[in-house]
């Protein structure tokens, strides 16, 4: 909550200029806060959770895939933490980042579907 008083406080200064260059620079500032306003929900929720214990990942039963991006946001020691934690997990990292899903589907499908035809 605090980063977002400081975000609106910022807007509503920004609001006050518009001369020149000045006026660009902080068109372009105010154009990142409201971003991040945005997503200021996401981007909480990707540093703060989940918190899960490799403890209780090692409880989980199921067959369990975990894919990863080469450019991956999240650390390869703690993708790697996650499969070795749970039993006869596996991992297949997949060139791209971590929304490799969403920008290469058919990688992500055929990868997916090996897994489930093994």
């Amino acid at each position: 909550m605090l980063l977002l008083k400081i975000f609106d406080s910022l807007a509503d200064q920004i609001n006050h200029f518009s001369i020149g260059r000045s006026a660009f620079i902080l068109r372009n500032i105010m154009q990142l806060v409201v971003w991040a306003k945005k997503n200021a929900e996401i981007l909480g929720l990707m540093v703060n959770e989940p918190h899960v214990a490799p403890e209780e990942l090692a409880a989980v039963r199921a067959q369990t895939l975990v894919i990863a991006g080469t450019k991956d946001m999240i650390r390869d020691d703690h993708t790697r933490l996650i499969v070795g934690s749970i039993p006869e997990a596996k991992l297949v990292i997949l060139p791209g980042d971590h929304f490799i899903a969403a920008k290469e589907p058919e990688t992500f499908n055929r990868a997916v579907l090996d897994f489930l035809q093994n």
